[in-house]
């Protein structure tokens, strides 16, 4: 079945969420220049990002469907039980946290830059 190969099913979830990032990028610019106007020095060398987590479910047919946008996501183990119980959330997370330090060109060692 087409509609559940993997490929047709990853394009849908890129659509998704890339749908919903241009949605929230107006008002991601609005409140960058909110702060130009608050007597903030120039902001053109600033940049700033935004860790967003997109919960979304994938239906029998094939069909994604945008669950919630978390502008916050818990990104630590909360309790050791929790920790214990999803063992692969807290991996997820921290290669998510990895690749997101490496975007942002973090040292690759507590200390320094191996």
């Amino acid at each position: 079945n087409s509609m559940l190969d993997p490929a047709v099913i990853w394009k849908r979830i890129l659509r998704v969420v890339s749908d919903a990032l241009a949605v929230w990028r107006p008002a991601a610019l609005a409140a960058v220049n909110r702060l130009s106007f608050q007597g903030q020095q120039t902001l053109a060398g600033l940049r700033s990002y935004s860790l967003l987590a997109f919960d979304l479910l994938v239906d029998a047919d094939g069909t994604v469907w945008l669950l919630e946008v978390n502008p916050k996501p818990a990104l630590h183990a909360q309790s050791s039980s929790l920790k214990a119980v999803f063992p692969v959330q807290f991996a997820v997370k921290g290669a998510l946290l990895s690749d997101l330090f490496s975007v942002l060109g973090l040292p690759l060692q507590n200390g320094g830059i191996e």
